[in-house]
This record gives C-alpha cells, sequence and structure tokens, in this order.
C-alpha cells in the first residue's frame, strides 16, 4: 500500500521541487551579485536538474530497469552535491 503511494508521490514531488530548484537556479544564474563560480553552480544544477527529471521519466516508463535506476541515484547525488557547493558559494563570508 505505501509502496503505490510513493510509486504515486515520488513523481509528483519530483516535478515540483524540480520547477522549484530550477527556479532558484536561474535566479542565482541571472542574480548581478552572483560571482562567477556561483553562476556556473547554478547553470550545473539547472542542467543536472533537467536531466534528472527527463531520466526520471526516462525510468518511469522503462519500468525501472536497474542500469536507468544506478543513473538516476548517480544525478542525484550529483544535484545534492551542487545544490550544497552552490549554497556554500553563496553563503560564504566572503560574499557577505
Amino acid at each position: 500500500c505505501s509502496s503505490d503511494l510513493l510509486r504515486i508521490l515520488h513523481p509528483i514531488l519530483a516535478v515540483a521541487l524540480g520547477a522549484y530548484v530550477a527556479g532558484v537556479a536561474t535566479y542565482v544564474v541571472a542574480l548581478s551579485k552572483a560571482g562567477a563560480a556561483a553562476k556556473k553552480l547554478g547553470i550545473g544544477l539547472l542542467t543536472i536538474t533537467v536531466a534528472q527529471l527527463c531520466l526520471g521519466a526516462v525510468n518511469l516508463f522503462l519500468m525501472a530497469p536497474v542500469p536507468v535506476q544506478i543513473a538516476h541515484l548517480l544525478l542525484a547525488d550529483l544535484l545534492w552535491i551542487t545544490f550544497v557547493l552552490l549554497s556554500t558559494e553563496l553563503l560564504s563570508p566572503s560574499r557577505a
């Protein structure tokens, strides 16, 4: 029962949060005060987010083959790492 609910909620939450992360990344790239490193990380975050959403759709339509699941998990890790690096860059004391 809970796995059925998760199969429904995961894609819905992924698209909603993906849109939010893409919006944040776009804002950072457009922000005039953001440094070059932050802008590059913002572009990377946007790229990884779009790739993750596309790979998630492929994963869903192909009924989750293991290689696609592994790639999906790899992109999730890369997305998180990029998000943390971007946050660190934007919140570092040298930017204040």
